[in-house]
């Protein structure tokens, strides 16, 4: 992609720069209630046709208990659109490939269309209209696609990468 996607973490210690690099992150845990913790989902009007959009402000802990420090914030808004698919993958199946389209649309580079693969070759898509450059991630041999991060204009999906986990 033009402008491939980065990973933004907000440290509450030095800052450090996470663009292109790999950071795993384990026994951390996001507090989506109590105090310091907002989530606010708000309906969209049918006029934007942007479909609901949860905020997000929640603090991010290194355990569980009262004497977890505070190490990070989770912050953000996504928005749901559209038709909401369910995909139910079998036991053994996982997600293998994502790919798609990109390209301009009013005056921005953004996603125009999006297909998933799974690891039994069942496809799912594609959703939107395939227009512009292709792209096609592929889990290494090994590992399976488990979420996606991206990056938006202020309505629409600018760039997408993927989180993988070893089988």
């Amino acid at each position: 992609m033009e402008n491939p996607p980065s990973i933004l973490v907000t440290p509450m210690a030095p800052a450090m720069s996470a663009q292109f690099t790999r950071i795993t992150f384990s026994n951390l845990f996001v507090r989506r209630a109590g105090p310091g913790s907002t989530e606010l989902t708000v309906e969209g009007r049918p006029s934007d046709q942007l479909g609901r959009r949860n905020l997000t402000d929640s603090p991010v802990f290194d355990g569980r208990g009262p004497d977890a420090s505070l190490v990070a914030r989770v912050q953000g808004v996504a928005t749901q659109m559209g038709n909401v698919r369910k995909l139910d993958l079998g036991d053994a199946e996982y997600v293998k490939e994502v790919s798609g389209t990109y390209g301009a649309f009013e005056g921005a580079t953004t996603l125009t269309s999006f297909r998933i693969v799974t690891s039994t070759a069942r496809a799912w898509g594609p959703w939107g209209i395939e227009s512009g450059t292709r792209f096609c991630i592929t889990a290494p041999i090994g590992s399976s696609i488990v979420g996606f991060y991206g990056r938006a204009t202020t309505r629409l999906v600018a760039a997408i990468g993927v989180y993988l986990r070893q089988l």
